[in-house]
């Protein structure tokens, strides 16, 4: 399985938390640049030109099915892992519930969203999640990259991991 070599570039933007009255406002963050995303039949063409035997057709198919599957498993309550990549799962957002007993059952509507997750691989070979990730990273500011103009990706998308 093939993943970034260590010191791969990696654009990233800084941000001004404009938020009022936390122990962040103010404060400077840094966050990821996404320069696209790719549906299904993007990735597709890109596995197919990085020489697989299947034509883009077969490609687009196969990555179709495995959604639709991992879908229903994951609302069987199964967990659906992708070796090397991470595991798929639903995690459930709650408020909590003083008692729960045989005359109190815990009530569902405390139960405010429920959210598919995927929990990155953390193999020794792999290591896709934390500060072992972080470390194989060159970082890029994009304010100052001659490669890329943050601000026509509207100064890089917000992947919800970055405030505090």
């Amino acid at each position: 399985m093939k993943t970034p070599q260590n010191g791969t570039p990696f654009i990233y933007s800084v941000y001004q938390n404009q938020s009022v009255g936390t122990k962040a406002s103010g404060k400077y963050y840094g966050r990821s640049v996404i320069l696209s995303t790719l549906d299904t039949e993007d990735m597709a063409e890109h596995m197919m030109d990085h020489g697989c035997l299947y034509g883009q057709d077969v490609i687009k198919g196969v990555l179709e099915k495995f959604f639709d599957c991992a879908m229903e498993l994951v609302f069987q309550n199964r967990r659906v892992k992708m070796t090397g990549l991470g595991t798929l799962g639903i995690s459930l957002e709650c408020e909590g519930q003083e008692v729960v007993d045989k005359d109190h059952p815990y009530d569902v509507s405390n139960i405010l969203a429920a959210h598919i997750r995927l929990l990155p691989d953390a193999t020794l070979d792999q290591q896709l999640s934390g500060k072992k990730l972080r470390s194989r990273m060159n970082f890029v500011n994009g304010a100052a990259s001659s490669f890329v103009d943050v601000n026509a990706y509207g100064g890089g998308e917000d992947d919800g991991n970055d405030e505090p």
